[in-house]
């Protein structure tokens, strides 16, 4: 049995609402379908719906996990080419960062590493209002990374 499922999550700023459409059944699983962002950040009383083209990831998790600067990463780009500007540095910094001791050989490891070039963010330059992007807008070219790095959750 296939069904279309809508999750509606509101904050207390500026309203906003966030709607997730999706299909779920036995056989596929879930698939995302769109989702439509109302009065979020700059576009107030403005809805903002995404449709995924092919494989998705979405960018969920706490707050303070990274989410919200990816997606201002992602808006000043998008930002910038509407208003035929270049993008400057986009430079974030940590507070309140933990390391735990059961966690120090996998942050060994991690700084053993060398860091692969930086991927790029492609945007179609034909896109000139902010509104008329959508998910197939967007390519990141030349991303790499290493394995993961497996470690227990520290309690």
């Amino acid at each position: 049995m296939t069904k279309v499922q809508v999750q509606r999550h509101k904050t207390k700023q500026n309203n906003v609402q966030l709607n997730v459409f999706s299909t779920d059944n036995e056989k596929n699983g879930f698939r995302l379908q769109y989702l439509e962002v109302y009065n979020w950040g700059t576009f107030h009383g403005q809805v903002w719906r995404i449709e995924p083209e092919g494989e998705t990831a979405l960018l969920t998790g706490a707050n303070g996990s990274g989410k919200t600067t990816f997606v201002d990463a992602l808006l000043t780009l998008m930002i910038a080419q509407v208003c035929d500007m270049l993008p400057g540095d986009f430079i974030h910094t940590f507070g309140d960062v933990h390391l735990y001791n059961n966690h120090l050989e996998q942050a060994q490891l991690q700084l053993s590493r060398e860091p692969y070039p930086l991927p790029v963010m492609k945007l179609n330059p034909e896109i000139r209002n902010i509104f008329d992007f959508s998910f197939s807008d967007f390519t990141l070219e030349n991303y790499q990374s290493h394995p993961a790095i497996k470690a227990p959750v520290a309690v």
